[in-house]
């Protein structure tokens, strides 16, 4: 079941860009602090750091500690930020610190739900609107993980998609929009549907995939196209039923 959100944009912010190879053809080292939703995408950057004979190392926090790092005094160690959007670098580089921001990707956030639980709400094969989520979670049918909307963008992006649905997709939210009873009824009950969440994309289908092996089973999870298609690929290989 695609039930798509807001596409994020990964964007990759170097501060300090690679540079030519040192003498004797060895290349140059360059760290890269990333969130954790990018790991789906980490081979890719390898490969393109072997090409140009440069050693690339990862370290992987949450969104919304790379830009708070960002915005500190100290900045941050490594030569370049990896966050899940490019809007957190606008947030938080006060000290315009990030020499070069370029967009290499674009994931969409999307409701997986596990297949026998979607088959059971009446799901499958057919479009699936933010109102029938409302309806399974306010009839006790349904419960997802979801990160935290105030520390991972795929939480913020879920969040997001939640308010605009409330205001019937609106193109713009407002401030105005925020106050509206009807509209904070409709996202408390969405959100009531949280049954488990966490400042990490990653972590979050981590946390999926470890219980299914452990035989605790989750109704769905909200999270980026990328890393539900690794998680069904791990829970397929598992023997583990996958997500819709």
């Amino acid at each position: 079941m695609a039930i798509r959100t807001f596409v994020t944009g990964l964007t990759l912010a170097v501060v300090l860009a690679l540079s030519g190879c040192n003498v004797g053809g060895q290349g140059p080292k360059f760290s890269i602090i990333s969130g954790s939703e990018n790991t789906v995408l980490q081979p890719i950057v390898e490969a393109f750091c072997k090409e140009k004979k440069a050693t690339c190392s990862f370290t992987y926090e949450g969104t919304l500690d790379i830009g708070l790092a960002l915005q500190s005094e100290q900045g941050v160690e490594q030569d370049a930020v990896w966050p899940a959007s490019g809007v957190w670098v606008d947030m938080f580089d006060a000290k315009r610190r990030v020499k070069s921001l370029t967009s290499v990707a674009q994931m969409p956030v999307i409701l997986g739900v596990r297949k026998s639980k979607a088959q059971a709400l009446g799901w499958v094969g057919k479009p699936v609107y933010m109102k029938d989520i409302l309806a399974a979670v306010k009839s006790g049918s349904l419960k997802f993980l979801m990160t935290s909307a105030t520390q991972s963008n795929s939480g913020a992006s879920a969040y997001l998609a939640m308010l605009s649905s409330a205001l019937g997709n609106k193109p713009v939210i407002e401030p105005g929009d925020l106050d509206k009873p009807d509209v904070q009824g409709a996202v408390r009950s969405l959100l009531g549907g949280v049954e488990r969440s966490s400042g990490s994309s990653g972590w979050l289908a981590d946390l999926y995939t470890d219980s299914a092996g452990k035989g605790v089973l989750y109704d769905a999870m909200w999270n980026y196209e990328a890393l539900l298609k690794e998680t069904n690929d791990k829970l397929t290989g598992m023997g583990k039923e996958p997500l819709y």
